[in-house]
C-alpha cells in the first residue's frame, strides 16, 4: 500500500534531499518545513528525521527546525501525537485545516 511505498521513495530521494539542503543558506534564518497531508505521521517523521540528521551533519542548522504537520480535522491525530512524543529531533506544531482552503 501507500504506507509501504512512501518510505522506499524517501530512501530513493535522500540524495536529492541532501542536494537541496546543501543549496539552502539556513545559517541566519529559521527553517520551517511543512508536512502537508501528514496522516498518521510515520512516513513524515522518517523524512523529517532524515532532513534534521543531514542538517546537523553538515553543521548548517544553528537554530531549531520547526515542522508544521498539516491534515484534515478528520485525520487520526492520536497516532501522530504518539509518534511526535517519541521523536525529539525537531520542534513541531499541528495545523488542523485542509491545505486546499
Amino acid at each position: 500500500g501507500n504506507c509501504d511505498l512512501q518510505p522506499a521513495i524517501t530512501n530513493l530521494m535522500i540524495s536529492y534531499i541532501h542536494l537541496s539542503i546543501g543549496i539552502l543558506d539556513v545559517s541566519f534564518s529559521i527553517l520551517v518545513i511543512a508536512d502537508f497531508d501528514a496522516s498518521h505521521g510515520k512516513n513524515s517523521i522518517t523524512a523529517m528525521k532524515a532532513c534534521t540528521k543531514y542538517l546537523q551533519q553538515i553543521n548548517t542548522l544553528v537554530t531549531s527546525l520547526l515542522v508544521v504537520h498539516n491534515d484534515l480535522p478528520t485525520n487520526d491525530w492520536t497516532k501522530l501525537f504518539h509518534l511526535l512524543a517519541e521523536n525529539k529531533s525537531y520542534q513541531d506544531v499541528i495545523n488542523v485545516y485542509s491545505l486546499y482552503e
